[in-house]
This record gives structure tokens, C-alpha cells and sequence, in this order.
């Protein structure tokens, strides 16, 4: 009959993996065409073949959460699904979770081939999903805050200019061991190229207008992590 059988592992970003099987049965009706299947004699390998996909989607997933958010700023919450910040109480604004979710399919085809790549290839989709769902969810924040705080910088037509103005609008900070750190510029592949091509085109006085206000940042961050640490007694 060429039956096709879809071995399916999901797996939210913040949840446990699922793992299931489905296949169509001619004898029933379209809107029920779903029976459970078992890939594995024992449920114990069933459950460590699920646990260890799971770890390398886990792994994955954090090597590419590395890329955007340290792990120094990447906290653990495990109590209520919102919360509110102690320094900000007037506001009476809470934070909620975003989740972000992604699906792919082994079919069963593979297995039968014994095709070693698609563990791995399950593994590269689920992550690429993951990180479109990270992605989205990051970059919708940061566009709802800077436009809720006016910290935005509109195109004036120079790619230099705009740079300078976004750098002048942001407030750095210091790492874990006191030392001031520069903002990442995130864009696309594209974008970045034309604004270092026209970075490196600019005159020199602008070259040095960009290293004073660069100074002046870690002047002030230098100057801010000392007046945090001062109100500590040791």
C-alpha cells in the first residue's frame, strides 16, 4: 500500500520532549486516522533514545542562546509564569513568558534505511525552529521597550551617522570583573556589510569622534559600577 509512517519527536523550548508515532489506516474514517505506536520493544530504550535527543537539542539550543545572551545573564525562574520588578513598583507592569516551540518528523523510511544522519538532521531542524521562535521573541521585546522608552534612532539617510547616534544613545555597562563592555550590533548579513563598507569610508575626524564617545561610555560605566559598589560594606 506504500503506507508512510512519521516517527515525531516535539519538544517545547522550556518543556520535555514528546514522542510519538502516527500512522494513516485506510479502514478508518479521514478524521481519525491516528493510532498509537511504539518504535521500541522496551519503553526504558524508548525513553533513553527520547532523553538523549533531547539533551543535544538542549546543548543546541544553549550553544545558540550563547550567541545573543551570556551566561551570566541567563537566570533560571522556576515559580509563577509572571513577575513584576521590586525597582519599578509604581508601574505595576508584570513580565510574562514567551514560549517557543518547534516540531519535526523522522520518517520511518529512514529508520528502515538505517540513515545515522537523521537523528542529527532531526537535531539541526529543531534547533533552526527553536531559534526562529528565540529570535522573534527576543527582537519583539527590544522593539516594544526602546519605543515605549523613545531609545530609537531613525534613518537619516547615513548609515555612519545613524551608527554614531545609536552608539551615543546607549548606556554600556562592565562584565562580572568591573571592566566596561560595548554594545553588539545585530542586523542582517546584508545590512552589515554596507554599514562597515561605509564605516571604513568615513573621514578620520569622524573615526575620532566614534573613539571619544566610545571613552566617554567607559568613563561613565567605570564611574556607575564604582558608585554601585560603594554602597556595599565589606
Amino acid at each position: 500500500m506504500g503506507k508512510r509512517l512519521n516517527l515525531i519527536l516535539s519538544m517545547a523550548a522550556t518543556g520535555r520532549s514528546r514522542y510519538s508515532a502516527v500512522m494513516p489506516s485506510d479502514n478508518q474514517p479521514p478524521s481519525d486516522k491516528r493510532r498509537a505506536f511504539q518504535p521500541f520493544r522496551y519503553r526504558q530504550k524508548q525513553s533513553d533514545l527520547a532523553e538523549a535527543i533531547h539533551q543535544r537539542v538542549v546543548k543546541a539550543v544553549d550553544d545558540m542562546r550563547r550567541r545573543m545572551i551570556s551566561d551570566e545573564n541567563a537566570l533560571s525562574y522556576r515559580h509563577g509564569r509572571e513577575w513584576s520588578s521590586s525597582h519599578n513598583p509604581e508601574t505595576q507592569e508584570f513580565s510574562r513568558f514567551q514560549t517557543a516551540s518547534a516540531e519535526a518528523a523522522i520518517p520511518f523510511e529512514h529508520i528502515l534505511d538505517h540513515r545515522l544522519s537523521a537523528i542529527p538532521d532531526y537535531v539541526a531542524r529543531m534547533v533552526d525552529g527553536l531559534e526562529l521562535g528565540f529570535m522573534a521573541n527576543l527582537f519583539s521585546l527590544i522593539d516594544a521597550t526602546t519605543e515605549k522608552t523613545g531609545n530609537v534612532v531613525r534613518s537619516s539617510g547615513s548609515a555612519a551617522e545613524d551608527f554614531f547616534d545609536m552608539l551615543s544613545k546607549v548606556e554600556t555597562g562592565v562584565d562580572r570583573y568591573g571592566r566596561p563592555t560595548m554594545p553588539s550590533f545585530v542586523t542582517s548579513p546584508d545590512n552589515s556589510r554596507r554599514m562597515i563598507q561605509e564605516l571604513e569610508a568615513q573621514t578620520e575626524e569622524f573615526h575620532r569622534r566614534v573613539e571619544q564617545l566610545k571613552e566617554q561610555k567607559e568613563r561613565d560605566a567605570t564611574a556607575r559600577e564604582a558608585d554601585r559598589v560603594a554602597r556595599f560594606r565589606w
